[in-house]
């Protein structure tokens, strides 16, 4: 295997151990997960591709992580920075957007803050 698709297959498997350690409310272990999947995806994306649809995904897997952990500012802050960049590269009525405001909302939602909303 090239580098670039073994990398990639390394990061395959740790966001999908990720997703058990979350469903098994091991929040920090799923984080850590994630993070080692986000550095290999980063590291075999191109320059032009950091905003590829995974490394936007695993992002965002890390920003539930601190939510259901009860770390709401820390994880509307990482929901932020992906709000902003999604609109950027595809507008504001992209799905994934509208999957972002989603999740902003709960968590303002969770918060009590429904004027931000």
């Amino acid at each position: 295997l090239e580098p670039q698709k073994c990398e990639r297959s390394i990061a395959s498997n740790w966001t999908q151990m990720g997703k058990v350690r979350c469903k098994q409310g091991q929040y920090r272990d799923a984080r850590e997960l994630y993070s080692d999947a986000l550095k290999l995806e980063k590291k075999a994306a191109s320059s032009s591709d950091v905003d590829n649809r995974t490394i936007l995904l695993l992002r965002h897997n890390i920003a539930m992580t601190y939510c259901k952990e009860g770390q709401y500012m820390k994880g509307l802050e990482i929901m932020e920075h992906l709000l902003e960049r999604e609109k950027k590269a595809n507008g504001r009525s992209s799905l994934y957007a509208a999957k972002i405001y989603l999740d902003m909302c709960t968590i303002h939602l969770n918060l009590g803050n429904k004027r931000k909303m």
